[in-house]
């Protein structure tokens, strides 16, 4: 890994971190405070891939890079849900990925399974803070590079599923 973006995003519904969320992930209320709004941090994104050389002027199926996750939440029911629900544009880049999880189990031929236990399973243990997530995506890269040195070859094996949209006439 030779660079990465991090950002906290300030929430604009509800406002205030609860006891529970600041116990699992670590983020202090401070921090979400001074952050920007979504829609601020994904044209940030943007500008740090441009800067990377990933958003080259080409189709979205010859683009150099892929998001991994482990599992569908993050990008299908958070990421997509939450521009969707607030009108924000996203790049195409977000709408396939790679699920890790899914690609580990299939690759390694065991049972799906979290972060933990794929590093586990590698002869690795978990860096950081669980639930953190530049943590969580620190340790993911990890597997990944671990996997291709084993021979796995990545491939976008998730993707969102547009609904059609309706109109009324």
């Amino acid at each position: 890994v030779s660079s990465e973006f991090h950002t906290y995003v300030k929430p604009t519904a509800n406002k205030t971190l609860s006891p529970f969320c600041t116990r699992l992930t670590g983020i202090r209320q401070s921090q979400v405070d001074a952050a920007p709004t979504l829609e601020t941090a994904l044209v940030q994104l943007e500008g740090w891939l441009e800067a990377q050389g990933m958003l080259l002027d080409a189709p979205v199926a010859e683009r150099n890079f892929a998001f991994a996750a482990d599992g569908p939440w993050d990008l299908k029911n958070f990421l997509d849900a939450e521009c969707e629900r607030k009108g924000i544009r996203k790049g195409a880049y977000f709408d396939k990925w790679v699920n890790l999880k899914q690609l580990f189990s299939d690759f390694y031929r065991v049972r799906s399974c979290k972060i933990h236990k794929m590093l586990e399973f590698q002869g690795m243990t978990f860096e950081g803070r669980l639930h953190s997530g530049i943590d969580d995506s620190r340790n993911i890269a990890r597997i990944a590079i671990k996997m291709a040195q084993d021979g796995c070859v990545m491939y976008l094996n998730e993707g969102l599923s547009r609904k059609p949209k309706f109109v009324s006439l």
